[in-house]
């Protein structure tokens, strides 16, 4: 769920945190500046309306911000260019490479904490502590790839890179229909939804099959594993 992968407050809380000041009801309020700035919240300005997710075919109940031309009339047309190579990508592979390697030093919060603090986020050291074990820093810098990088064709590669399953889950939403009354918000109903279900097989699920023509041409080769 888009709402629950940004999983910071403001205050560097993660909303499961009951001190963290999060509302079910009120999901977007406090929450980490990047939600905001990657899609297009109820009852948000998007261009010269209101997002009302009742009045849109939207599953999720929210549409993408990110890199959307949203003054743009040609649906097909876009004037904005998308960045091949973000500066914040180069310091998060920079740590995550120390991480990986075990390198926990203070280059690593840096690393991070410069990500963070570009939008106001707290750093590490003030929302999750010092001294913190491999692992946990694994967590931080993967979340901060998911919220940093998102929509921007990343997370494909991240997931076949970590061979993470849990990241392979059913897709879940806001019932849109629930979003109706642009006069009144307080009436709106935050109701989670399933809007799709996900199977994963971890026995091929991190290959491609071979295409049939190549297997066809070159007897040498060996199908990847469950195709």
């Amino acid at each position: 769920m888009i709402v629950a992968d940004f999983r910071y407050m403001t205050n560097g809380k993660p909303i499961t945190d009951p001190a963290s000041g999060y509302d079910s009801q009120n999901p977007y309020l406090n929450r980490d500046p990047r939600l905001a700035a990657s899609i297009v919240l109820p009852g948000a300005q998007y261009g010269s309306i209101v997002f009302i997710p009742a009045n849109d075919q939207v599953p999720c109940g929210t549409r993408p911000r990110k890199y959307a031309d949203i003054g743009n009339s040609d649906p097909d047309n876009c004037a904005i260019n998308q960045i091949v190579l973000r500066y914040a990508d180069v310091l998060l592979m920079r740590a995550e490479a120390l991480i990986e390697a075990n390198n926990l030093t203070d280059e690593v919060y840096t690393l991070i904490n410069k990500v963070r603090q570009r939008v106001g986020m707290p750093t590490i050291q003030e929302a999750e502590g010092t001294n913190l074990s491999q692992e946990a820093l694994r967590k931080i810098l993967r979340h901060e790839r998911r919220v940093e990088l998102f929509l921007e064709g990343m997370r494909y590669v991240d997931m076949l890179r970590w061979k993470d399953e849990s990241l392979v889950h059913d897709v879940y939403g806001y019932n849109r229909t629930k979003l109706s009354d642009p006069s009144s918000p307080s009436t709106w109903q935050f109701e989670k939804v399933t809007v799709a279900t996900r199977e994963f097989d971890s026995a091929k699920g991190w290959l491609w099959p071979i295409p049939l023509t190549d297997m066809q041409n070159n007897d040498q080769l060996t199908q990847n594993p469950g195709y």
